[in-house]
Formats: structure tokens, sequence, C-alpha cells
């Protein structure tokens, strides 16, 4: 791996008092994207894990004080090994990191939203340590003069560990068109090699197989939500795979995606199918529960 695990973002404030049971106090805050001191909180459910940045899901890199290289927000997954050589180290086992399986991203049409300081505002990101879910909100204003306030909630499942969720609100400031375009983003990968991928209905897919040990992987996504059915978008790697929803939006009114995730590897303890049927089956079965009913669970 790139460098160590990094659980919280550093700039983050804990909320409440020491001594207090309320739930506030398991909430750490920022309200600076970025910046000094600021590291990409990190979420999973003791199987499937990851990094995330400023902008609350998707892959990015975070500089880091004190450290000549920044910080990939990777994803990982119990038991996803590779083994190669390095000439300081020579040839040993090392954790493989799977393409990133939080993005969920929204374009007016003039670009995707980010969270570039100029075109931010009300930013707030907050880890629940209790639940773990990152929930990250901001108003965003688009290179066209358009405003969307957004909030993204990212949670592995810990009922289900082979699935998480991705939750999206958009409350646009604006009638027009909007794109959600739900990626499983294979430059977050990291010694792995193409296996295939694959689009059907609202489902897709990322196969992969590491180097050295090919231990093989899928990451599976499903996504829900208004507007029509997602149509499949042309990749940009051969371990990204990418689908996207276009549809009309009215001013004022609050529209709600989830993305559902399922990933399984071949070295899962106790499996009798493949990891791609299961990664699938997981992906479809989280989608099928919904956000609600998984965060009972």
């Amino acid at each position: 791996m790139r460098s160590s695990i990094i659980v919280a973002a550093t700039c983050f404030v804990l909320a409440g008092s020491a001594g207090s049971a309320r739930s506030a106090d398991t909430v750490l805050r920022t309200h600076r994207p970025g910046g000094p001191g600021f590291a990409p909180a990190f979420v999973g459910n003791g199987y499937l894990a990851g990094r995330q940045p400023a902008a609350g899901q998707g892959f990015g890199t975070v500089p880091l004080a004190g450290s000549p290289e920044p910080l990939a927000t990777q994803s990982e997954v119990q038991g996803f090994y590779a083994e190669s050589s390095r000439p300081d180290e020579g040839r040993i086992e090392r954790r493989a990191a799977l393409p990133a399986w939080s993005t969920l991203r929204v374009d007016d049409g003039s670009g995707p939203v980010h969270v570039a300081r100029r075109r931010v505002r009300g930013y707030q990101q907050a880890l629940d340590l209790r639940t773990g879910t990152l929930t990250t909100r901001y108003r965003w204003r688009s290179p066209a003069g358009r405003s969307l306030a957004v909030r993204y909630d990212v949670t592995p499942d810990r009922a289900h560990p082979h699935a998480a969720l991705v939750r999206l609100r958009v409350t646009p400031g604006f009638t027009g068109r909007l794109a959600v375009t739900d990626v499983i983003d294979g430059r977050a990968a990291e010694s792995t090699r193409p296996a295939g991928t694959g689009h059907r209905g609202a489902r897709q897919w990322v196969d992969l197989r590491t180097v050295g040990l090919g231990v093989r992987a899928t990451v599976a996504s499903e996504l829900t939500g208004p507007g029509p059915r997602p149509r499949r978008v042309a990749r940009a790697g051969r371990q990204t795979a990418a689908q996207s929803v276009r549809l009309r939006v009215r001013a004022g009114r609050s529209l709600t995606w989830t993305k559902a995730v399922g990933v399984a590897v071949s070295t899962d303890a106790g499996a009798r199918r493949p990891a791609h049927a299961r990664a699938l089956t997981a992906a479809r079965a989280e989608a099928r529960r919904g956000y609600r009913r998984a965060r009972r669970a």
C-alpha cells in the first residue's frame, strides 16, 4: 500500500462532552475541506473499507503535512493480497487495493461537483463513530453559475459485510438538466490486473486479480433513484466501470439516489460460489434492502 491507514481526518473536532452518553459524543466534524492538517476519513465494517476524500466520496489524493507524497483514498477488502518485488524489499506479499467503490458524481453539464473552496459554501463533514457513517454536506456553485445543495452519506453495512451504501441527496437551485454517475474507479486499484467489466440493467461490475498471487475480486454496484435506467458510460480504464442517469430537475425539489455496493474475494472463507456471483448478489440484495432498512439492520 502507498501508506498506512488513516482512521479519521486529523482536523476533525470531537463534538460533545467526554462524560456524556449522547450520540453527539461519537461524531467528529470538520468545516474545512482539505488544507493543512486534513487527512481523509476511513470507514469500514471489518471486511470492506475505504478512505474518503474531502468531497465525501470517490477517489483522490490528499497532501499530508510532513509527507513528500500525497495519500490516496484507496479501498481495501479482507484477504486481498498480491506478491511483488521491490528493490529495497525483495519479493513479499502485500495488501492490494480495490477500485474506489464510493464514487457517485453529480454534473449540471458544466462540470462535476467538487470541493474547490471558491465554489463551495457551508461545508461540513461528519464521521459518526457509532454507526460508521461519513456524512458530507455543502452548497456548490457550478462553472455555469448554477447552485446545488449536496449531501453524501457513505456507510459500509455492518450487518452484511460484503455490502456498502452511498446515498446522494441533492436540492438544485435551478431548473434544468442534471447527470448522476455511478463509478467504480480503477484509478484507486493497486497491485492488481484487470479481469473484465460488465453492465446489466442498473448493475455494473469490475473483475480483477492480484499481481503474483492471482487472488480474484469483484466490485459491483447498483444505482437506484429517480430518472430513467442508468446507461453505461465509456470507461476510462480497464479496471473502471461507470453508469449514468440524466434527467430534468426543478429548482427547490430534492432528489435522492442510492448506490448499493457488493464486494467479494476468492479467498473468502467458506465461499461456495465464485467471487463474481457473490459480489453481484450482495449488491442486488443491498439495493433491495435500501438505505433505511440496511441502517436499521
